[in-house]
């Protein structure tokens, strides 16, 4: 009689994968996309003359543009 020998499957080295966040979904990266969306939704609303008054470079436009005769169109030149 003649044995013929088990094959025995061979077992196949599998390495760990050295960073596996990176194979996980981005959920904080769609998290961030969501903010963004959110906060370019958001408006602040206040009176014209607080803004005047709060940034002084508005102040000094508005006050030549009330007190020159020229068009708005001249003085972005």
């Amino acid at each position: 009689l003649e044995t013929v020998p088990k094959q025995v499957p061979e077992r196949v080295y599998e390495a760990p994968i050295p960073y596996p966040e990176r194979l996980k979904p981005k959920a904080k990266d769609q998290q961030l996309k969501d903010f963004m969306q959110t906060l370019s939704k958001v408006q602040i609303n206040i009176p014209l003359l607080d803004a005047i008054k709060k940034i002084p470079s508005y102040a000094k436009f508005f006050k030549e543009v009330c007190s020159s005769k020229k068009k708005p169109s001249d003085l972005d030149k």
